[in-house]
């Protein structure tokens, strides 16, 4: 007699629910296995940091220039290296950041831009000189969170029109122009004196 149609196909329905059974509970798995391992299946394999669609669309981040971009995207490497554990504790030397490519000249501008426009904030200032008294300046990201703060701040959602945009980073570039051309007069009042010097070491030279 013909082995009745379906016969075969119910054996397997009924291991079926044992097979499910065990893909539920974890049972009869390899050792990759979520269940097995305890590991999340969706681990994330490296540090990231998001933006809002706000911030991208923003006045302030479309004024920015590209030094200041670059900056930014150093700062935020550098909090990531860390772990997101040092937001406002966070150090980057001036020669770390021309090692990123930004020019020697285009490091505090940009750094002035992205503080004037809301992306940064300088919780301590630098100090320059020996390395004894040495202090680097210490930042913080105002669009992500760190330890001290339970939200970001986002300074740069104040900045409403892409004209008080540019008014700011204007003012941020006089700001280090200023700066500039003191330490030019400075300079050359230098070199003014070393050549004064020079001068009166010749005529004491040639009077002895």
């Amino acid at each position: 007699m013909a082995e009745p149609i379906g016969a075969e196909p119910a054996a397997a329905s009924d291991a079926a629910p044992t097979e499910r059974s065990r893909s539920r509970s974890g049972q009869g798995r390899g050792p990759d296995n979520q269940a097995a391992t305890g590991k999340r299946r969706n681990k994330i394999a490296e540090a990231w940091i998001s933006y809002p669609l706000s911030m991208i669309e923003s006045p302030a981040m479309r004024a920015l220039s590209l030094s200041a971009v670059r900056v930014m995207h150093r700062l935020e490497a550098e909090h990531m290296h860390h772990g997101g554990a040092e937001n406002g504790r966070l150090v980057v030397t001036h020669d770390q950041f021309r090692e990123w490519g930004i020019g020697p000249n285009q490091v505090s501008p940009a750094i002035h831009e992205l503080v004037a426009l809301g992306f940064v904030e300088i919780t301590r200032r630098g100090v320059a000189g020996n390395a004894q008294y040495r202090q680097p300046a210490n930042y913080r990201l105002t669009y992500v969170n760190n330890k001290s703060r339970a939200q970001p701040t986002h300074e740069w959602r104040k900045i409403k029109t892409i004209e008080e945009a540019a008014q700011l980073f204007q003012a941020a570039r006089q700001l280090k122009d200023a700066r500039a051309r003191g330490a030019g007069k400075r300079g050359q009042q230098s070199l003014k004196l070393k050549a004064g010097r020079g001068r009166l070491l010749k005529i004491s030279r040639s009077r002895s």
